[in-house]
């Protein structure tokens, strides 16, 4: 298709005819403004969406509405496809809520929030009031509004993330390293780097509550809920 579609406040998408230089069709099917397009070249499929709630899919050689698709809480203001995809796109709304879909299953595939909305409301965090969503890579997205925040959509590395809650950190200044308990072992980090350096595997027989390092910074001592010290 030769085409240029446009969307704007009057809640219509325009499809403008690149080779006869003139409008094709006009697109009704939103109640409010259209901010975001996209086009699935492999479908032959054009998405649009803004202030409501819902994402369209059209026809664009028709001029017809294919489906619609429901899963946002308030206005979206920002849709990206997924490169290296011929069937997935991202959409972002105005709370922060990221939603990855199918247009094959018309489905929804994954759902998260791009912000903490509690950290937000406390102060904790520069309110992010999403904007616009871009792919950097299939599995890397960047999300900008009064900030950036970039996510990564494949799983995390196993050695760089704890599944319980952190409760201690303890810095040495002379070797310039963090060390940090997760539930009974502990973790030697670099401060420098990032690197894990080491793992030291059971070192109570209760989950670590505490930890300190002694004078000289060469011995570290830790507590654990079973009321134990070491």
């Amino acid at each position: 298709m030769q085409c240029l579609a446009t969307g704007g406040l009057d809640c219509t998408v325009r499809i403008f005819d690149f080779v006869q230089l003139r409008r094709q069709h006009v697109l009704s099917g939103h109640k409010k403004a259209v901010t975001c397009l996209e086009y699935c070249p492999k479908n032959q499929l054009l998405l649009s969406a803004g202030f409501d709630n819902y994402i369209n899919i059209w026809d664009p050689s028709a001029g017809i509405l294919s489906h619609t698709l429901f899963g946002h809480e308030c206005s979206i203001t920002g849709m990206c496809a997924v490169p290296q995809t011929d069937f997935e796109f991202m959409t972002i709304d105005f709370e922060g809520i990221v939603k990855l879909w199918d247009v094959r299953r018309l489905t929804i595939v994954q759902s998260f929030t791009a912000t903490d909305r509690q950290a937000e409301q406390v102060g904790e965090l520069e309110p992010l009031e999403a904007r616009t969503i871009c792919p950097l890579s299939r599995d890397r997205v960047i999300i900008g509004g009064r900030r950036l925040v970039v996510f990564d959509r494949g799983a995390s590395d196993p050695r760089l993330t704890a599944d319980y809650p952190i409760s201690g950190i303890a810095f040495n200044h002379s070797r310039i390293e963090i060390v940090t308990p997760v539930k009974n072992d502990l973790y030697l980090w670099c401060a420098c780097t990032g690197q894990l350096l080491a793992i030291h595997d059971n070192i109570t027989d209760g989950n670590i509550t505490a930890i300190t390092l002694g004078l000289g910074e060469r011995r570290i001592f830790v507590g654990a809920d079973d009321g134990s010290i070491k």
